[in-house]
């Protein structure tokens, strides 16, 4: 669960626009709790993530599984991100559907990376972890900052998808 750490890390730092939490209302379901954690620590709840997401810049997700990537992607942001908003998803999932989000957001004039973590959930409470980054070098700088302000090594692999073999040299050095 290195969501809400890492959410609650963002909460605190200098790139604390404003924080949204929103609690699944489609299976597969997300435990509340983390929501009520958060907005306990400041972050404003959505009653939608439509809500969370319209006239966003930047939209930061992590979440556990490819499942819930494709409900929030497929079912909200893309619908609801006006055209330039950077998308910045740091859930661990499949790589190949991580592409196919890539595609469908630049088909709809989205920015998009794809900055899976390294660390686990101490360091996420730490703001220890390593991002490694998949897209574009002008979205990898913009979102440098707001990574930083979770982790401590943001590295970039090349384009969206190339986070993956930084995933992989990780799990070899170990």
């Amino acid at each position: 669960m290195r969501g809400c750490p890492c959410a609650a890390r963002r909460a605190g730092s200098r790139h604390a626009t404003p924080l949204y939490a929103c609690r699944s209302t489609h299976p597969p379901a997300v435990s509340p709790k983390p929501v009520e954690e958060l907005a306990a620590k400041g972050a404003r709840i959505a009653a939608k993530l439509a809500d969370a997401v319209t006239g966003a810049d930047v939209v930061v997700t992590m979440l556990p599984s490819t499942p819930h990537v494709r409900d929030v992607y497929e079912g909200t942001i893309f619908t609801s991100a006006r055209p330039g908003t950077l998308l910045v998803d740091c859930s661990t999932i499949d790589p190949t559907y991580t592409r196919a989000v890539g595609a469908q957001a630049a088909a709809r004039k989205l920015r998009f990376v794809d900055a899976p973590v390294s660390g686990g959930t101490g360091g996420a409470e730490a703001g220890t972890l390593t991002f490694m980054v998949g897209g574009a070098p002008a979205d990898f700088e913009a979102v440098k900052g707001i990574l930083q302000a979770m982790g401590k090594n943001i590295v970039h692999c090349g384009g969206v998808g190339e986070s993956w073999s930084g995933r992989r040299m990780t799990a070899l050095s170990r």
